[in-house]
């Protein structure tokens, strides 16, 4: 599954972002909240029908973006669809499937009316992951 991104030989899990990850506040930074003032951290979101999946997925635009190794890999189209997912209110999951030479990221959506449903964010197929097997699926939807 080379052209889909997989990085091999690479960490797996949470030591796989440390590097990317700073609280640094940077020159673009702005304060959201005033100090003493009571923040809302609530956010609301839903778990889709599959018909909603399904219409969220076609129109998400991060499938289109370009893999480049190293810069915009895996991970970053799973984070952008995260990203997307919840901007219109729906729950959506990082999965990050670890082999063992490496691993691969993906989402998740917990649809109401099918289940758990797996999709591979670089090519927006529905994929079926396994233990053992292989998580590419043919299937589209």
């Amino acid at each position: 599954i080379g052209f889909l991104g997989y990085a091999p030989n690479n960490e797996c899990g949470h030591n796989l972002y440390v590097s990317d990850y700073s609280q640094d506040k940077g020159e673009d930074y702005q304060e959201t909240a005033v100090p003493g003032e009571s923040v809302s951290s609530e956010i609301v979101l839903k778990n889709p029908t599959f018909q909603e999946l399904r219409d969220f997925i076609l129109r998400d635009p991060t499938s289109r973006n370009k893999f480049v190794l190293y810069k915009y890999e895996c991970r970053h189209f799973a984070t952008e669809v995260c990203n997307n997912a919840d901007a219109t209110g729906i729950r959506c999951a990082f999965v990050l499937l670890c082999f063992d030479r490496g691993q691969h990221a993906v989402v998740a959506f917990e649809t109401t009316d099918r289940g758990l449903v797996y999709i591979e964010p670089q090519t927006d197929a529905r994929i079926h992951p396994e233990v053992g097997g292989k998580n590419q699926g043919k299937d589209g939807y």
